[in-house]
């Protein structure tokens, strides 16, 4: 849904037009547009949902995993990157407004190094809340994972070369810098609770998933074994295919039939619509399974 959306907001400003020749008010535009259609800020949709669809492999104690090293050195970067730029521009000013009569805090690249900082925090917020729903991970230890992640992130390395300065710099303002973008990404996080609980509801269950998978690729008796409940649906599969005989279609017309039929039962596995069988039924239909074997 929320893909869609973006697509066709996208599509709403840009349409038309040749890619290559896209301006910055048409990039606006567009971005314009996205938001209008979510809601929300773009970026903050675009996080919020990477997060939740990336499946990053989390530890579930106090271990850690390649996935989870990979988020906290993105954010240390990101951190560092920040303070870097924060501390070459300290102090510096620009004149601004009619005639130059008002000067303002240079912030530039810092300020742009910041929200990017911001927008990761958010997509690892998102995984981990993510990992929570689909319980990998329970409650206690998603809190505690993300405290870690945020404690490595904003750590202050002072065994590393840098100038006394600097350091005395670094010191001051990451504490700061933490707290304040950990307020936003809260903030931001929760902004989103629509677009969570929408995105919550059309996610799909792992177990749903690999019983679809068994009865698309599997032969029914082997798929039966290992998933009893699909019984039903090898039935429903039974019926469509003695309605496909009665109907006097032809071999070709029948495979169409039962090959569609097939996809839209696993499509409904997959969201957790197994078909019930009666156990007669279900014994009856284990039995055709081997006849045709």
């Amino acid at each position: 849904m929320e893909a869609a959306a973006a697509i066709m907001a996208e599509r709403a400003a840009t349409a038309e037009r040749d890619p290559a020749a896209l301006n910055l008010r048409d990039a606006q535009a567009g971005r314009s547009a996205m938001e209008q259609a979510y809601g929300q800020r773009a970026n903050d949709v675009s996080a919020v949902l990477s997060g939740r669809v990336a499946a990053y492999d989390l530890p579930r104690g106090f271990g850690g995993t390649k996935d989870m090293s990979a988020l906290v050195s993105k954010a240390q970067l990101l951190v560092n990157q920040t303070t870097v730029e924060s501390f070459a521009s300290r102090g510096r000013v620009e004149a601004i407004g009619h005639g130059g009569n008002y000067l303002a805090l240079v912030e530039g690249k810092a300020a742009e190094s910041r929200e990017k900082l911001t927008a990761h925090m958010l997509h690892a917020k998102s995984a981990i809340e993510s990992a929570v729903d689909r319980k990998t991970i329970d409650r206690e230890q998603g809190d505690n994972l993300y405290q870690r992640f945020q404690n490595a992130a904003f750590a202050v390395d002072e065994k590393k070369a840098v100038s006394a300065d600097y350091a005395a710099f670094e010191k001051a303002t990451t504490p700061r810098l933490r707290q304040e973008v950990s307020r936003e990404v809260d903030a931001r996080y929760a902004a989103q609770a629509a677009t969570i609980d929408r995105a919550r509801s059309n996610e799909l269950d792992p177990a749903s998933v690999a019983r679809a998978d068994a009865f698309r690729r599997m032969a029914p008796e082997d798929a039966m074994k290992k998933h009893p409940e699909l019984a039903g649906a090898y039935g429903a599969l039974a019926a469509v295919s003695k309605q496909a005989e009665a109907s006097g279609m032809n071999p070709q017309q029948q495979a169409v039939i039962m090959a569609k039929a097939q996809q839209n039962i696993a499509a409904g596995i997959e969201r957790g619509q197994v078909p019930e069988v009666k156990v007669r039924e279900s014994r009856e239909v284990r039995r055709d399974a081997v006849a045709e074997r």
